[in-house]
């Protein structure tokens, strides 16, 4: 009798803990919870697909969005080429037209994506020596663009060069968007008149 009445005494504590565990668990609630109220709306509640749900019909009238990405009168109208065809001279884009003016509003435009995607490896005047990456990768440096073999090439040869790249240049196809290439292509052939105009001085 003495031994389980000490046994009772000995497990009564641990039965309280149980049972106040017992008692919190349903209490609980994810930390998320406790920042909705500061934050709003937690990404748990936002409408989402379940899994195997099928998607939902698209409404009446609606249009398809095209992945070409061309504003509005250009389109593109550029035969299918690979890395492969600009190392081996671009034949099937040097003769292809620059379908965008080159005006005020496509200059600006070019300099900044040409700042943006461009000048890092190229530097901000198509001279590659001035190019940010060459201090830390000297063996990256690019391809001048406002000297030499640039000067000759084609505005389709270089919206090419940028849409599936060459050798260490990645393509940017899938990146910068069919207008934004022909923008830089502008850009590109001001600087190189700027500085071929400026050699022509010196």
């Amino acid at each position: 009798m003495c031994s389980d009445a000490r046994s009772l005494r000995r497990w009564r504590p641990a039965h309280r803990v149980a049972l106040a565990v017992a008692l919190l668990l349903p209490a609980c609630s994810p930390m998320d919870s406790a920042l909705q109220a500061v934050a709003g709306r937690s990404m748990r509640d936002q409408p989402s697909f379940d899994p195997y749900e099928n998607t939902r019909m698209p409404a009446d009238g609606a249009v398809s969005f095209s992945s070409g990405n061309y504003p509005s009168g250009l389109t593109q109208d550029v035969p299918e080429f690979t890395a492969l065809d600009m190392a081996q001279g671009g034949a099937p884009v040097n003769d292809l037209p620059n379908p965008v003016p080159v005006t005020e509003q496509s200059l600006a435009r070019g300099e900044v994506m040409y700042d943006r995607m461009c000048a890092v490896c190229h530097g901000p005047e198509g001279n590659s020596q001035q190019a940010a990456i060459l201090p830390k990768f000297p063996v990256m440096a690019a391809f001048p663009l406002a000297s030499g073999l640039a000067l000759t090439r084609s505005d389709g040869y270089l919206f090419g060069m940028i849409t599936v790249g060459r050798g260490i240049m990645p393509a940017y196809g899938h990146q910068v968007s069919y207008s934004d290439r022909w923008h830089i292509v502008n850009y590109v052939k001001q600087v190189q008149g700027r500085n071929d105009a400026a050699g022509q001085e010196g």
